[in-house]
Formats: C-alpha cells, sequence, structure tokens
C-alpha cells in the first residue's frame, strides 16, 4: 500500500520552519541594533565623563554594527588608548581603531595620535610607515618630527638627520628638531654634521625669545658640568 503524502501539511510546516527563521533572524537584527543603539548612548555619555574603559565597552557595541563610523571609530581609539593602566587588549584595539580609520579615508588626526601611541609602546617601524606617508601627504611639521624619532629609534641616524634638516631649513622655530639633531650628534656624531652643542647654539640663534632653546642647551652645559653656564641659560 502506497503511503500518501499530505502536502498541504508539509506546505505549512515549511512555512512555518521558514516563518520562525526569519522571526529568529529579525530578533538578533532587532535586538543587536538596540544594542548598538545603548552602546552609542552610553558610550558617548561615558567618553565625555572620561570613563575610559566603559567608553571603549560601549562603543565597541556601536561599531560592531557600525565599522564604518570615523566619528566613533576615533573616539573608540582614544578611549581604549586612555585606559590606565595601560593593558595590550586595550592598546591593540586602540591601533586596530586607528588602522581602520586610516584604510576608510585620509586622516592626520588619527595618523597623528597612532604615530604617538607606536613610539609610546616602542614600535618604531609601524610609526615610520604612517608618519612617512603623512610626512609627504601635508605640511604638519610633527609627521617630520615623528619620522625623525622612529628613524633615530632604529639606528637610521644619517636619515633621521636629513629629514630634520629639511624640517629646520623650513621651520627654523622646530625646536624639538634641534634637540633630536643634538642627541643624533652625541649618539653618533659620524652621522651628524655638527656637534651637539653647535646645534642647540643654533637653535638659541634662530629662536632667541624661545625659553626652551636655552632649556635645550643648558640641560647640555649641566651634563657636561658646566653649572655656571647651564644657569646663565636659565
Amino acid at each position: 500500500m502506497k503511503t500518501r503524502i499530505n502536502w498541504k501539511l508539509l506546505i505549512v510546516i515549511v512555512l512555518a520552519v521558514i516563518a520562525v527563521a526569519v522571526t529568529g533572524v529579525m530578533l538578533r537584527r532587532y535586538h543587536r541594533s538596540q544594542r548598538a543603539v545603548n552602546g552609542y548612548v552610553k558610550g558617548l555619555a561615558a567618553y565625555s565623563e572620561e570613563r575610559w574603559q566603559d567608553a571603549a565597552v560601549y562603543l565597541g557595541q556601536y561599531i560592531a554594527v557600525h565599522p564604518e563610523d570615523v566619528d566613533i571609530l576615533l573616539k573608540y581609539a582614544q578611549s581604549n588608548a586612555r585606559i590606565l593602566p595601560p593593558r595590550r587588549e586595550s592598546l591593540t584595539q586602540a591601533v586596530n581603531a586607528y588602522r581602520v580609520i586610516l584604510r576608510l579615508q585620509d586622516h592626520p588626526q588619527a595618523a597623528d595620535e597612532l604615530c604617538r601611541l607606536y613610539l609610546d609602546v616602542d614600535i618604531p617601524a609601524e610609526a615610520e610607515l604612517v608618519a612617512g606617508r603623512y610626512a609627504n601627504m601635508t605640511s604638519d611639521m610633527r609627521f617630520e618630527q615623528y619620522l625623525a624619532d622612529a628613524l633615530t629609534r632604529q639606528n637610521k641616524f644619517e636619515q633621521a638627520v636629513n629629514v630634520l634638516m629639511r624640517l629646520i631649513s623650513r621651520r627654523s622655530d622646530c625646536v624639538a628638531a634641534y634637540d633630536l639633531l643634538g642627541k643624533i650628534a652625541d649618539r653618533q656624531p659620524a652621522a651628524s654634521r655638527f656637534t651637539a652643542l653647535e646645534w642647540f647654539n643654533q637653535a638659541v640663534e634662530k629662536n632667541p625669545q624661545a625659553a626652551g632653546a636655552y632649556v635645550l642647551r643648558s640641560a647640555y652645559w649641566a651634563r657636561q658640568g658646566h653649572l655656571q653656564n647651564a644657569i646663565e641659560d636659565l
């Protein structure tokens, strides 16, 4: 005897299964959307109150749903980078968020903060890549300073000197550049065109009103044991 298939019942069951599946998907999407909205509101509140741990958690919920919102990605990266004490996982999340921003668009602020973060955690090779790109793209001297710092940390002294020489030829008021040139002259005299003292003298000559230039030279005199000279520069 042949078994008869109840097609009507089968169709009803299939439709019911589909309905349950679709409802489940819609509910998941709804809950995910609500979680994102909640994360956005609470995350921005925590960010404004400088509760960095909470801000990172809540903003992370939002960007899980909206991964290309650059403004929130930046706040998420900053929140993770500012958590104290610093934690490897938080710093990794900050780096990843900054990198996503730079993939999405040219963003000098994110590039600046990422360079500083790389240098703070002593990853100069990565800082060199970001700083080098933005030094060529913008006229912001901070990227040239980051680039020179990153090169120096990798013992690429001659390249660092070249970067700094170009910088002070355009911006002789960049006292920090003279500071790094002096440090390179002390560490690797062969890579430098002048001695450390000569660099610090140039800093003062080019910036007679800048207290930082005198502080550089004073610190040099103090390291050399010439305390009277150090005092005169202060």
